[in-house]
């Protein structure tokens, strides 16, 4: 079950517009603060914290979509 899930989720990230994904990877797996990812971005943080909460807005209308709701079927 674990897997069919991971599986589900990356195939969403997969769909992301290839800067949101980047966004999201330096975030949540590279585990960047949100200042480094500003200055990568070449913008201030509040651009990215708006971005984030946009992208994760989408990513879990996504993800429902799939069928999963909260890390579950």
């Amino acid at each position: 079950m674990r897997n069919i899930c991971r599986d589900k989720v990356r195939e969403v990230l997969e769909k992301l517009p290839a800067e949101d994904a980047r966004l999201i990877e330096l975030l949540y797996f590279a585990e960047a603060t949100v200042t480094d990812t500003a200055k990568l971005f070449g913008c201030s943080r509040k651009t990215i914290q708006n971005h984030r909460k946009r992208i994760l807005e989408e990513l879990c209308r996504k993800m429902k979509d799939q069928g999963i709701q909260g890390g579950y079927f």
